[in-house]
């Protein structure tokens, strides 16, 4: 080889280097990027997920899931929150093994006796949804709040459909809005 030849290489060789590392910089801002990006993501799974049953990341799952397959609903777990006009969390309803639960996490502040309760929510309701859903059972937890009592949790057994689960939440969305 000519000495010029040999240049040239060598040239070659140093061009090629200079690539590799402005290659390696490349890579060690996007680990960078990748990094910030996981840690916001995380960041706002932790937020949404605040006060529920769930994940963020299971809560996005089960929501897909249960659009893609209404009529297989049995085996989903399912969560929804329902909020005031104010963004106060009001109520969250979970569904699980064909149970629906229906937590108020401020009973005091949604204020749901007895009385709007059968007045409210059983006939306008859930003796409706008996027809489609026979098998439904429900059980009442209550909480004391100044000499008052109010409905802190309701549990509804039984429960074989997503359209049913959908008819719950819009009565719940209106039970905690008045």
């Amino acid at each position: 080889m000519q000495e010029k030849e040999i240049k040239n290489l060598l040239d070659l060789i140093e061009d090629l280097k200079k690539i590799i590392e402005q290659k390696k910089d490349q890579i060690d801002v996007l680990n960078e990027e990748i990094d910030l990006l996981s840690k916001n993501s995380d960041k706002l799974n932790i937020l949404i997920s605040s006060g529920s049953f769930k994940t963020a990341a299971s809560l996005m799952d089960a929501e897909t899931a249960a659009f893609k397959s209404k009529s297989n609903f049995k085996n989903l777990e399912y969560s929804k929150k329902i909020f005031s006009k104010s963004k106060e969390l009001l109520s969250v309803l979970r569904f699980e093994k064909n149970t629906i639960q229906i937590r108020f996490p401020h009973p005091e502040t949604v204020r749901i006796t007895e009385e709007k309760y059968i007045e409210e929510f059983v006939k306008k309701t859930l003796i409706p949804l008996k027809k489609t859903e026979v098998e439904l059972t429900t059980q009442l937890t209550r909480k004391k709040y100044n000499n008052h009592e109010f409905i802190e949790t309701i549990s509804l057994e039984n429960v074989k459909s997503y359209e049913s689960f959908e008819y719950i939440t819009k009565a719940v969305e209106i039970l905690t809005n008045k």
